[in-house]
């Protein structure tokens, strides 16, 4: 032994460039035995006494060879790492409290923690670091303390380390094991050590250990290896990398996790068992070394090699055994059952099963064997997929078989098995269905085999028997299908009571009859004839038929003479077929609670009967055929689309005295025939009933007329026995021009009762012509005419009749159509006057225009006036007054303009204000005005007034040169005049001038010369609607001169000037369906006006800028007469006419102000307001503009 030394120093704390530092970090040598006092670490290292880093005073304590530390009080703390000092070799890992280098050491008690690292890319201090260098030894025991920090043990390659640690030891922290050397563990490790890393080499256990749920062992290297030679139980989770690997004898429990780890066990008979929460990943267990190797479950399975991994995750395993006393279930494949190299043990219990894995066929053969390996098993079962039994007479030596999950089948080929023995206490149990034999062709619904297990057919034609019933039973197609509960079943064979087959529109895809057998059986449901009921049909010996409660519909066809009864039961159903009255239909009869009938389409007949009244409808249907009514009925107001008898082309009365009054829906009928007998047909209606509907009704003997409108319009009648009006009936009748005396209306005998009214209309009133007698017949009896004084004799607003008379048994009457200037009838206008000549032209005009006029007049729509018709041949011809709107303007913008040049050029004048532009001398420009005006004037006689609208623009240039002045100026306007009476005038005009002017102050002269062209479209909405278009041009010439007073700053100038205009207008005709057109002759004129005026011009400094200010008084008078009318003829008349004429108004003032603000030397904006006034009328014009100077 060596010399024992006792250490009992204290640390003292001191500031080093902002650090603190402990003063006293202690090394021992071999042989210490420390029992009292604490040792910090060194921060960084650095020792003070020393003034330089010494890198193993960062640890609290750093001890080689043989020590004993039983110092319970004392504190052992490692340094902080840092690297923020000026010496290089500070160290920056933390320090640990107590670092062992080899040796042996015992700790008995103390507190150990370690230092912190410098930042995040340095390790902390352990509590307690053992180092192990390569080759050597090393052995610690921990019997008490607390170790803060964690435990690390580092054993260098070849090294070997023990560690002996008691559960007294407080480890707060994991337990690290590092280097390729060995490190062996004593003690009671599992109560200790329950966070354990390797980061290399080996770590071996000597006793069993358990990890404790939470806990967990790390193996973070390829080159790790934990030995279990004891055994070992994981709660916990162990964790490892690629390589790692855990060697283990004897016994392995994991209730835990485990993951990529490589667990090979080591001794003679091992056991693996997993137990309830097992997680395994990534990990293999190789028992390759012993010779009984099990597999161990503490829970229930359902498992398989396959879903194991035997041979891949558990390798070399001569042993499976189940969980006991629970439920496991072994699962079979072709490859398994032929298994040699380990047995599977099912546990102890009465409920495990061997089952098959994959669906399949199978018989009890296939557990023929299976048991030498596969021991403990009660039960036997299938996969959980589709499977088929083949059922055997002794497949009761099974005790019970188990189809499990999956749509099953017990295949009956070879032995029917009987109901009791499936399901409940029987051998087969979880089977969905049965497959039968090849061999058999009836299956006998009363089975008992349950709802819930399906029958499969599919071998041969079966039949599907209800005869065992003991009564009546309802079926249909719902449980028979391919899913279904009967499967391909054939045929269905009903009891012999009274039976119920439930159609379905499956019927015939699913069988190939259903045979009601003896009874009274009805076939209920979708049907709608009785084409698939028979002894050879789909539905065989069925006697009665049963529809739904909705709307249905049976077509009749002769399988129905072998039922007892159809009942359609409720909602609206229709019967369709050969029938001819309603005696089938009936609450008792063979078709019950139909509501409908439809015949058939073709020539049908139908014969009326008391039954109809139960009926919603019969609808004869068809449109080329000829479907007949027979019966009582006194008019047609049962008959048609919406009523009882529908699509009927014609009735046929009874033999008796019929009476038919006419109704409107008479029309839809091609005949109504009143048979043998006195028939009348009447006439009560408010209606109007033409001549030729008539024709429709056959074999009456009276027509009596009692009300309405009995209109022959063109047409004649003749009825072939009594004819009678009564008083508040009319005959109404279009007269005829065509000179032929015939009777419109003939009859053997005629009666005409007081009060009663025949009326003379006109199809067109143009047909006829003013003061021509016409002659018409009206009636003609052959053996008898009645005619009583107090008949009202009628015609139309357009005729004039002159006389009613009645002469051997007929009545006449002599007319002529009336002028359209009747004062009764037609248009009121003074006699004499224009509107009379025009309308007295328009009496023997025979156009197509004045046919039209002739007819709106006498219609009894419209109620003409004069006014209505001074709109079309009084109206204000307006282009002359437009035209002079435009030819003001044009002018009135050049004169602007010269102006404002004469103002601007002469000699340079200095600029005023603080930014005023120089004036420029001659130069050119361009400039663009636009302008909206408005204007009205008054009514004046004959002329009518008006409102003025328009907007326009003009485009132009200018050079001055010296005192010369060119120009030139186009531009295009839009204008409207809306008239007070006529109508509207609307449309657009252009022009082009050029002027010229010479002298810029005092005398000067100037000229121009524009042509203007303009087109108005004028619309009248009157009653009698008319448009024309109107088009003229314009060519004037302006000669004047004037005086210019100018200085500097302003001008005053008088002028004086002649205007000579020449106008010409195209000649127009109207378009009008409702007038005859007015045929407009062309216009020229040529005027002269005399224009004078004053002008003060003044110029200003505004903001900056020259403001130019043109103040303007003028007045204009024409010194030409003008003609105010234009003459005009009506279309293919003859005699001339004259219409108002507006032209320019004679005498005009015009005064107006404008401005030119200069923005810079080229640059300026030009706005105006000008108002002219005279004769009534006055107009406006506001304009603005842009200028450019070059």
């Amino acid at each position: 032994m060596g010399t024992w030394m006792q250490l009992t120093k204290r640390g003292v704390v001191f500031v080093f460039i902002g650090a603190v530092f402990s003063t006293l970090a202690q090394t021992s040598t071999n042989n210490a035995i420390i029992t009292s006092g604490d040792y910090m670490g060194n921060t960084a290292g650095y020792s003070e006494l020393s003034s330089r880093v010494i890198a193993t005073s960062i640890n609290g304590l750093t001890a080689s060879g043989n020590n004993v530390i039983s110092n319970s009080n004392g504190f052992f703390e490692g340094g902080d790492g840092d690297k923020a000092g000026f010496l290089p070799s500070l160290v920056a890992v933390g320090g640990s409290g107590l670092y062992l280098q080899n040796g042996t050491n015992t700790v008995f008690g103390g507190t150990f923690s370690g230092g912190a690292g410098f930042s995040s890319a340095y390790e902390d201090g352990y509590g307690i670091y053992q180092q192990v260098d390569a080759g050597s030894t090393a052995d610690l025991s921990l019997y008490g303390g607390v170790i803060h920090s964690g435990l690390l043990v580092r054993a260098e390659a070849d090294a070997s380390a023990v560690l002996s640690i008691s559960s007294n030891v407080t480890l707060n922290g994991s337990f690290s094991k590092a280097g390729l050397g060995e490190l062996s563990l004593r003690g009671e490790v599992s109560s200790s050590i329950q966070q354990l890393e390797i980061e290399g080499g080996t770590v071996q256990l000597d006793s069993f250990y358990q990890l404790a749920s939470g806990d967990v062992i790390l193996l973070s290297d390829s080159s790790a290896l934990l030995k279990a030679d004891a055994g070992m139980g994981i709660a916990g989770s162990v964790v490892g990398v690629v390589g790692a690997t855990l060697e283990v004898a004897d016994l392995l429990n994991i209730g835990g996790s485990m993951s990529q780890i490589n667990v090979i066990f080591t001794g003679v008979s091992n056991r693996l068992e997993l137990v309830s929460g097992t997680n395994i990943t990534a990990t293999t267990f190789f028992a390759t070394n012993g010779l009984a190797d099990t597999l161990a479950f503490t829970e229930a399975q359902v498992t398989s090699s396959e879903a194991l991994g035997i041979g891949q995750t558990y390798q070399s395993f001569e042993r499976i055994e189940l969980a006991d006393g629970v439920s496991n279930i072994w699962e079979l494949t072709l490859v398994d059952v032929a298994r040699t190299n380990f047995i599977v043990d099912g546990g102890s219990g009465n409920n495990d099963m061997l089952a098959w894995k994959d669906g399949g066929t199978y018989s009890n053969a296939v557990f023929a064997g299976a048991e030498t390996y596969n021991t403990g098993f009660e039960l036997y079962g299938l996969s959980e997929e589709a499977d088929t039994w083949l059922a055997a007479a002794d497949d009761a030596v099974l005790g019970s078989l188990n189809a499990r999950g999956g749509s099953d089948v017990l295949d009956f080929e070879n032995y029917k098995v009987e109901a009791a023995d499936i399901g409940g206490s029987g051998i087969y149990q979880n089977f969905e269905g049965a497959l039968l034999s090849s061999t058999g062709s009836v299956w006998d619904a009363t089975d008992g085999y349950g709802e819930s297990f399906y029958i499969d057919a599919s071998r041969t034609n079966y039949t599907l028997s209800y005869e065992n019933a003991t009564g009546g039973i309802t079926a249909n197609t719902g449980d028979m299908g391919s899913d279904d509960r009967y499967r391909n079943f054939d045929a269905v064979l009903l009891s012999g009571f009274a039976d119920i087959w439930e159609v379905d529109t499956t019927d015939s895809t699913v069988l190939t009859y259903i045979d009601a057998g003896n009874g009274e059986d009805l076939l209920s449901g979708n049907l709608e004839n009785a084409t698939s009921i028979g002894a050879t049909q789909l539905y065989r010996n069925f006697e009665q038929v049963s529809l739904r409660s909705i709307s249905d519909v049976w077509t009749v066809t002769s399988g129905d003479d072998d039922l007892t009864w159809v009942d359609a039961q409720g909602g609206a159903d229709t019967l369709i077929g050969a029938l001819t009255d309603s005696s089938s239909m009936g609450a008792s009869d063979l078709y019950r609670n139909f509501e409908r009938v439809r015949l058939n389409d073709g020539n049908s007949s139908w014969t009326i009967t008391s039954g109809d009244e139960a009926l919603t409808w019969i609808d004869a249907l068809g449109s080329s055929d000829t479907d007949v009514l027979m019966g009582a009925l006194s008019d047609s107001s049962d008959i048609g689309v919406s009523s009882l008898y529908r699509n009927f082309e014609q009735v046929e009365l009874t033999s008796g005295g019929d009476i038919w009054t006419v109704t409107s829906g008479d029309s839809a009928l091609t005949q109504i025939n009143a048979g043998g007998g006195a028939d009348t047909l009447r006439v009560n209606t408010d209606q109007q009933i033409e001549a030729q509907s008539f024709d429709a009704y056959a074999s009456f003997e009276t027509l009596r007329v009692l009300d309405g409108v009995v209109d022959l319009g063109t047409h004649s009648l003749t009825w072939n026995g009594t004819y009678i009006q009564e008083a508040d009936a009319t005959l109404s009748l279009l007269a005829t021009t065509n000179g032929v005396v015939a009777p419109r209306l003939s009859a053997t005998q005629i009666q005409l009762t007081p009060e009663t009214t025949i009326r003379l209309d006109g199809e067109s009133f143009s047909n006829y012509s003013v003061m021509n007698r016409y002659t018409n017949q009206i009636l003609q009896a052959s053996s008898g005419f009645i005619l009583d004084e107090a008949v009202n004799t009628e015609a139309a607003n357009g005729f004039d009749v002159k006389e009613w008379y009645a002469t051997d048994e007929g009545l006449f009457a002599v007319f002529d159509r009336r002028s359209l200037s009747d004062a009764t009838n037609g248009i009121t206008v003074a006699t004499g006057s224009t509107l009379d000549q025009i309308l007295m032209e328009i009496d023997t005009l025979s156009s197509d225009e004045a046919a039209r006029m002739v007819d709106l007049v006498f219609s009894a729509a419209v109620n003409p006036t004069a006014e209505d018709l001074n709109k079309v041949y009084g109206r204000s011809v307006a282009l002359p007054r437009a035209m002079s709107h435009l030819r003001n303007g044009v002018f009135r913008s050049i004169s602007d303009r010269a102006t404002e040049r004469r103002m601007m050029m002469g000699p340079r004048s200095v600029p005023r204000g603080a930014r005023a532009p120089a004036t420029s001398v001659g130069g050119s420009s361009i400039w663009v005005k636009g302008y909206t005006a408005n204007g009205s004037a008054s009514q004046d006689g004959v002329f009518e007034g008006y409102d003025l609208t328009g907007v326009g623009s003009m485009l132009g240039v200018d050079v001055g040169v010296g005192e010369w002045l060119f120009g030139a100026a186009g531009g295009a306007y839009s204008q409207t005049m809306n008239m007070d009476e006529s109508g509207d005038y609307t449309g657009v005009g252009t022009h082009v001038s050029g002027f010229v002017s010479y002298g810029i102050e005092g005398w000067f002269v100037e000229g121009s010369l524009s042509a203007a062209s303009a087109s108005l479209d004028f619309e009248s909405e009157g009653l009698f609607a008319l448009e024309a278009q109107y088009a003229a041009t314009d060519t004037s010439f302006y000669l004047g001169t004037g005086y210019m007073m100018k200085d500097e700053r302003s001008a005053w100038i008088p002028e004086i000037g002649i205007l000579i205009s020449s106008y010409s207008q195209d000649e127009v005709t109207d378009t009008s369906q409702t007038s005859v057109p007015v045929e407009l002759e062309s216009i020229s004129q040529t005027s002269m006006q005399m224009r004078m005026g004053l002008l003060g011009v003044f110029r200003r400094g505004f903001i900056g800028r020259e403001l130019l200010t043109q103040v303007k008084v003028r007045w204009m008078n024409h010194m030409s007469v003008f003609e105010d009318e234009v003459d005009f003829r009506l279309s293919n008349g003859a005699a001339t006419y004259q219409m108002p004429l507006l032209t320019p108004a004679k005498s005009l003032l015009e005064v107006g102000l404008s401005a030119q603000l200069r923005m810079n030397r080229s640059f300026s904006l030009l706005m105006g307001f000008d108002f002219e006034s005279g004769g009534g009328y006055s107009a406006n014009r506001l304009s603005t503009g842009l200028r450019y100077n070059f």
